[in-house]
């Protein structure tokens, strides 16, 4: 059984999807259009396996694999640190 914390993620990410598509002129819901992605991507990157049904590292497996398509796709993460500049470990004093 998957983590709250990787659900909460995974949901996080269907959701900026959904976003993205409502600023580009989708016709849906932001529900409807998250239930899209998610029918999708189980399909597409978990042979057709529910979430539910997922262990850890499967569904680590398969946010990974969501994510990159998301990415490569849309250009949406749903990461909030992929928004925010590399930190390159110093201070811009030094």
């Amino acid at each position: 059984m998957r983590s709250n914390g990787q659900n909460r993620l995974y949901r996080k990410l269907l959701r900026r999807m959904a976003q993205h598509a409502i600023s580009r002129g989708a016709g849906k819901t932001i529900k409807e259009l998250m239930e899209d992605a998610h029918e999708a991507f189980k399909e597409i990157h978990g042979a057709g396996k529910s979430t539910t049904e997922m262990s850890v590292s499967e569904m680590h497996l398969f946010y990974t694999s969501c994510q990159r398509h998301s990415i490569l796709m849309l250009g949406v993460s749903g990461m909030d640190e992929d928004l925010k500049e590399f930190d390159h470990g110093f201070t811009k004093s030094e």
